[in-house]
């Protein structure tokens, strides 16, 4: 008998296999980074679709298959309005997010901290009040949480007060902008000292 999982996630990516199969590579609050795959998802009848856009945050039921695992229902949190390809503003900013949890996460695993930190930051960039100016100091703050999430950056002066919480304001990115340099820094140091 099929044991059924219930997770909030987010769709990292996909790529299409079979004649209308998909696998999904899924940042989930339960289990972690998985990959799974959903049958049909490219029919046009298929209600999954519609869930499962590069970019989604949706509620997941999921089953352990053989090797992997499978996609048996979703329903869509929030749905970026453009694919990642050519994505512009806000979605462009959740795609290169996206990115880098691909590139610092590995396997499965479940990390409370992390994923609250990534939901809080789809919530607040999705609700579409930033200026251009802002998406920097918003996305360079997002990646500083990641990393010191994952280890790769120690909670020190000045960023102390930015690492206490998961929440961003726009109170947060202008009290964040003057360390923007040395932030930027910091990251740069640590995706280089991954060797990722």
């Amino acid at each position: 008998m099929y044991h059924f999982y219930h997770t909030e996630g987010f769709v990292l990516g996909s790529a299409p296999y079979g004649e209308a199969d998909k696998y999904f590579k899924l940042y989930t609050e339960e289990l972690g980074l998985i990959t799974a795959s959903a049958k049909s998802v490219r029919a046009l009848r298929s209600k999954l679709r519609y869930h499962l856009g590069d970019g989604n945050h949706s509620f997941f039921t999921l089953v352990r298959g053989k090797e992997l695992w499978r996609i048996t229902n979703s329903s869509s949190i929030y749905a970026p309005n453009n694919h990642f390809p050519d994505a512009v503003g806000e979605t462009k900013i959740i795609a290169r997010i996206f990115l880098l949890l691909r590139r610092l996460v590995h396997g499965e695993e479940r990390n409370a901290l992390l994923f609250q930190t990534v939901k809080q930051a789809v919530r607040f960039i999705s609700k579409k009040e930033l200026s251009t100016e802002d998406y920097d100091y918003f996305e360079t703050l997002v990646a500083f949480r990641i990393l010191f999430t994952l280890g790769y950056i120690k909670n020190e002066e000045p960023f102390c007060q930015f690492l206490s919480s998961v929440f961003i304001t726009k109170e947060t990115l202008r009290e964040f902008s003057p360390f923007r340099r040395i932030a930027v820094s910091k990251i740069n140091s640590a995706l280089k000292a991954s060797n990722l």
